[in-house]
């Protein structure tokens, strides 16, 4: 065999079959609770669970908690796990007469994205 072919040629054709590769699957959010459209008594306290999981590592998880009457927001949370899986829990108290979204989102090192959103209600 020519040393063109074992010493240059091989390793290219290698590197050429792997340097493809790329992460398209965005991260996975396994919501626990609460589920959507859930009614709570005012004063009640809203415990928000989640499971956040990427086959590469997630680089961000954001909890938004808008009240839907005011917009302002309840909660505004930002975490940078560095791990292929995180757990989110976290909790606000409900005020009568009051709507929530809870929007929560994970990015992951390719920046693939994915986001679930729900919306709970305090009588």
């Amino acid at each position: 065999m020519k040393p063109f072919l074992k010493f240059f040629l091989y390793p290219l054709l290698f590197c050429l079959a792997g340097c493809g590769k790329y992460d398209h699957l965005p991260p996975i959010i396994r919501a626990t609770a609460p589920y959507n459209f859930q009614i709570f008594k005012g004063g009640q306290v809203v415990n928000i669970r989640a499971n956040i999981t990427d086959n590469e590592g997630i680089t961000s998880v954001r909890l938004h908690v808008i009240d839907n009457i005011t917009q302002l927001l309840v909660i505004d949370q930002e975490e940078h796990p560095e791990e292929t899986a995180f757990n989110l829990n976290q909790t606000f108290p409900t005020l009568s007469g009051k709507s929530y979204t809870i929007q929560l989102s994970a990015l992951d090192y390719n920046d693939n994205m994915t986001s679930v959103q729900m919306t709970v209600s305090a009588k």
